[in-house]
């Protein structure tokens, strides 16, 4: 059990980690204030609160709104640089920039996050959102190649998932049949 005084400290500390942070954001638009190690906790539920809010705002067509709130989200992964996820979120801010015709800044949101992702749900994210911007360029090929990108993706996915399960259970049938 953990002693009043510990307890204490602990509150004390991450008081005055969350003063800081009210501190940074109120003197400067600067997230330096996330980058403490008492804070870094925080973050994954400010970025799930931020993109649920901002995917509220995209399906309601409002999407300037969502725009605010993925950059919010952007800003605090980026203070504890968050690599993977910010790359999944800045091809949601990619998109969301051609939904509103933005295409340009999508564009090179979109090749600027393409060169460092791997294979997973973001670049399915990623094809997507490229084929969106195929299809405001009016290049419908493209956008079918995109989308087809994007489906052999899941398939590859979903087949990875499949052998680690399928292993899985041989080696219990294995295990059983000795």
């Amino acid at each position: 059990m953990m002693s009043k005084s510990t307890k204490a400290q602990g509150t004390d500390a991450l008081t005055t980690n969350l003063q800081a942070l009210s501190l940074a954001k109120e003197s400067s638009g600067n997230t330096d204030a996330l980058n403490r190690p008492a804070l870094w906790s925080l973050v994954p539920a400010l970025h799930q609160g931020f993109m649920q809010t901002a995917n509220i705002y995209r399906h309601l067509g409002m999407i300037r709104e969502s725009m605010y709130y993925v950059n919010e989200a952007l800003k605090a992964l980026q203070a504890v640089d968050a690599k993977p996820i910010i790359d999944w979120t800045s091809v949601w801010l990619g998109d969301l920039k051609i939904r509103c015709g933005e295409i340009e800044e999508g564009e090179t949101i979109l090749d600027a996050v393409e060169e460092s992702m791997s294979a997973t749900r973001a670049m399915i994210a990623f094809h997507v959102a490229k084929g969106n911007l195929e299809k405001m360029q009016g290049d419908f090929e493209s956008e079918v190649g995109a989308y087809r990108a994007a489906e052999r993706m899941i398939d590859e996915l979903l087949a990875k998932a499949m052998d680690k399960s399928t292993a899985g259970g041989e080696v219990q049938q294995n295990v059983a049949s000795q």
